[in-house]
Order: C-alpha cells, then sequence, then structure tokens
C-alpha cells in the first residue's frame, strides 16, 4: 500500500455511482471465480493429465476456504489504511494470479494460484464496501449496500453459465477473462476513486487473529469437504468440531458478544484426551478473579472457579444463552437476540456504537489466582470420582493438568499472574498431553468413529 501512495495520481471527481461501477467491478470478479471454474474442470483434468476427483476439487476449495477465512483478518488490516489503496491492492493481485493461472501447466501450480486469487479477493472485498459507505450519503447507503450485495451475488450465480460460455474456447479464458477487467478497475480507480484515509485502529490481536481465522477455514472445509468425506465421516466431524471450538474461543476472546438465545458453547476438547489450549481456561481464571473482586470475597476465588473448571473437565455444553450465562462462556452484559437471523444486524450495530464511542481495548494487567491449595482440594475431589469409577485415570490426570491452569499452578493463593504467563501453562500441558498414550488413542478414535471414547 506505500508504493501506491507514493505514486503519482491525476484524480477526476468521482460521483457514488462511479465509485460503486468501479468496486462492484472488483466485485463481480471476487463472487464470479467462486463458481466459475466449476464447469471447466472436466478440461482442467484433461489438459493437466489429472484423473483424480479429489485433487481436482482442490481448485474450487482452496479458493473457497481460503477467500471465507481471510476475510476477518485483512479486512480488519486494511482499517489503518487508506480504503483505495487497499481495494487497487486487492484488485492488482487478483488480477495477477488470474493470469498465472490461466499460464499454469500443472494442478499443484494452478492450486497455489487459486490460493493467491482468494487472498486478493478477500483483501478487495471488505475495502470495496468501505469504499461504497464512504462516498454515500446516509440516507442512501442502505440502497447502496445492497446494491453492492445484490452485484455480488448475482456474479456468484452467473459464474456456471459464463463459464460454460468460455470453456467453449479453452478452460483458461474462465481464469483470463479477468485480466481486462481487473485491468480497468486498476487504471480507472486509480484515476477516479476518491481518498478514504483509514482509522488509527490498534494492530489486530494475535490470538484472536489466529483463531477466527483457523475456526472459520475448519468451517468452510467441513462444508466443502462434507459431500465428498460423508457428513458423518471422522475427517468432517473433527473439521466442524475444530471450527466451532477456535470460534468458540475467539468469541470469549472479544470485548463484546452478540449470542442467540439458542447457543451451543463449551470446552469439548476433552473428548480427544486434550485440554483448551487457545486461551480458554486462561479465560476462566481471569474471569473468577474478576467476580470475585466485584462480589467482595475477601480473596477467595474458588467458589468462582469450581462450575466453570467442572465444565472444562467434563467437556459440558451450554445448550442457550443463558445457560452459557451461568457457565462463563457469556457475560451478563453480553447482547442476546430472539432469533439467530439477527445476529448479524444486532452484532454490527455494536460495532459501531463501540467505534462510535471511542471504544480502545482495556490494559493488560495481573490478576490473582487461586493457588496450590485450591488444585489440592481439586484433586482430593477428583481422587474420589476415580476411586469411585465415575472418571478413568486419564480423565484424573487432563482434569488435574486442567485445575493447575486455572488456578495459576504451584504459586500460593492471591498470587498475581499474567494472561501470557497462564497461557504458556496451557501450552505446555497441551504438548504434554498430545505425547501421551492414552490421548493418541482418543484422537485416533475420534478419527476413526467420529465419537469420542473413553480410556
Amino acid at each position: 500500500m506505500s508504493l501506491l501512495s507514493q505514486l503519482p495520481r491525476r484524480r477526476a471527481d468521482a460521483t457514488p455511482t462511479l465509485v460503486m461501477v468501479i468496486v462492484c467491478a472488483g466485485v463481480v470478479l471476487a463472487s464470479l471465480d467462486l463458481f466459475i471454474v466449476n464447469v471447466a474442470l472436466p478440461d482442467i483434468a484433461r489438459d493437466l493429465h489429472t484423473k483424480s476427483l479429489s485433487s481436482l476439487s482442490w481448485i474450487l476449495n482452496a479458493y473457497a476456504i481460503v477467500y471465507a477465512s481471510m476475510l476477518v483478518l485483512l479486512g480488519r488490516l486494511s482499517e489503518s489504511h487508506r480504503r483505495e489503496n487497499g481495494f487497487l491492492l486487492g484488485v492488482a493481485l487478483f488480477t495477477i494470479a488470474s493470469a498465472a493461472c490461466g499460464l499454469a501447466d500443472d494442478l499443484a501450480m494452478l492450486v497455489v494460484f487459486r490460493i493467491v486469487q482468494a487472498i486478493g479477493a478477500a483483501l478487495l472485498t471488505p475495502t470495496s464496501l468501505s469504499l461504497v459507505l464512504a462516498t454515500t450519503s446516509p440516507e442512501r447507503r442502505h440502497g447502496a449496500v445492497r446494491a453492492w450485495t445484490a452485484i455480488g451475488g448475482l456474479a456468484a450465480a452467473l459464474g456456471p453459465v459464463v463459464g460454460g460460455l468460455l470453456v467453449a474456447a479453452s478452460w483458461r479464458w474462465v481464469f483470463l477473462v479477468n485480466v481486462p477487467i481487473g485491468v480497468a478497475a486498476v487504471v480507472v480507480g486509480w484515476r477516479h476513486l476518491p481518498r478514504v484515509e483509514g482509522h488509527p485502529v490498534p494492530r489486530p490481536d494475535a490470538l484472536g487473529a489466529v483463531l477466527v481465522t483457523v475456526g472459520v477455514a475448519a468451517l468452510t472445509l467441513g462444508l466443502v469437504k462434507g459431500n465428498d468425506w460423508g457428513w458423518g465421516s471422522p475427517a468432517t466431524v473433527v473439521s466442524l468440531i475444530g471450527a466451532v471450538i477456535a470460534l468458540a474461543l475467539f468469541a470469549l476472546h472479544c470485548a463484546r458478544r452478540v449470542a442467540a438465545m439458542e447457543s451451543y458453547m463449551g470446552f469439548v476438547e476433552v473428548g480427544v484426551g486434550l485440554l483448551p489450549a487457545g486461551g480458554g481456561l486462561t479465560y476462566i481464571a481471569r474471569r473468577a478473579a474478576e467476580m470475585a473482586a466485584a462480589g467482595n470475597a475477601n480473596g477467595d476465588l474458588f467458589p468462582f472457579l469450581r462450575d466453570a473448571f467442572t465444565s472444562a473437565a467434563t467437556a459440558r455444553v451450554g445448550t442457550s444463552a443463558n445457560e452459557n450465562r451461568k457457565l462463563g462462556f457469556l457475560l451478563w452484559s453480553d447482547v442476546v437476540v430472539a432469533h439467530k437471523g439477527e445476529l448479524l444486524h444486532v452484532a454490527s450495530t455494536q460495532i459501531r456504537s463501540m467505534f462510535e464511542s471511542g471504544y480502545r481495548p482495556p490494559m493488560k494487567t495481573t490478576f490473582p489466582v487461586a493457588g496450590r491449595n485450591a488444585i489440592a482440594t481439586i484433586k482430593g475431589q477428583l481422587v474420589n470420582m476415580r476411586d469411585g469409577g465415575f472418571i478413568s485415570a486419564h480423565d484424573f490426570d487432563i482434569a488435574a493438568l486442567i485445575a493447575d491452569v486455572v488456578c495459576g499452578g504451584d504459586v500460593d493463593a492471591g498470587s498475581l499472574v499474567t494472561e501470557e504467563y497462564l497461557m504458556a501453562l496451557e501450552r505446555k500441558h497441551f504438548c504434554g498431553l498430545l505425547d501421551h498414550p492414552k490421548t493418541q488413542e482418543r484422537i485416533m478414535g475420534m478419527l476413526q468413529t467420529g465419537k469420542p471414547i473413553r480410556n
């Protein structure tokens, strides 16, 4: 983006209509390529001497997975930069990758350039909407957003039709057709798009960025490969469960949450012999300290840890927003909507209100933990459960490690720790469990049967 800003530019006055035309050219490219390639697969297979349908499917799936998973991260990164530069960079990247796809002479090269295409599309999509909103008067924004959305949807719907026409000439034109459109969008946009400054926003949190990117990627992978693998197959089940875990941890990591009344949340890693290691146990410890301070508990954190620890150690899943509030997965201040169809609208309203009120993330501070005495209390209860046959020996080991994290390890009660300290404990115990034979048995059991085993 810095290179673009240094080049000379001659601008003309850009009306909202002209801006809409320019940005929709980019949106058409991104949406069209979701489905335009489908009809070209037989020709690609014949030309590239590939008979494996599973391998060919990655021409489609790699684009869909990367595009969906990178939208949030690239949209967030682009906020601090000029929006027209982000849009033009995305279109340029997409156009170059399209030309490379059209010239590819083997399947691996084609898939790699499809991934680059998806990254360009994921950058141009949010920046194009930002340009539309910035150049349209408030009373006309709803109509402009509807038009932007409708054009993208229409392009996706026309993908197979356009692809069928282009394949009659050559499958390579499915990709090369993007080049003149992209070049025109870059040239006209360079001359006419208005200057829209970014906002001085903080850099994205690394953990949150990883969780949302991995979660969306795993969800998209499970959905696009579900028919091929089978919806009940271990690979699909593991992919979708991984998506739920990553996105649930991301939700816990957010400053504010909007949840549907019927929401399923929980830490289910125990089912495969592991413990939550994406910040979930750290969240439990921090929330216990916050609730104890608010309740004037005189430093006694254990009552506030008990229920959350039990939920993590038994893989309990809350089935409603109210239950998730009681379990600590949602705050009482979080917004709950009656119907899941309202989630996106209400969440976007919350985001705008936070931005307009000047929200900034709170400073990271230390907080007290329950310490070794609480760990000993929990272990005493776990011994009774193990000896009574309610949990297995490996369940006991996992639960003891969970207790070690949420209570802060071998420290005195009330010791002050940081989130980084607890997350290091999470990672240490997670990696240790990965080497445990019992955990490996549980992972293999889940992969082979799609169901947790107890050993």
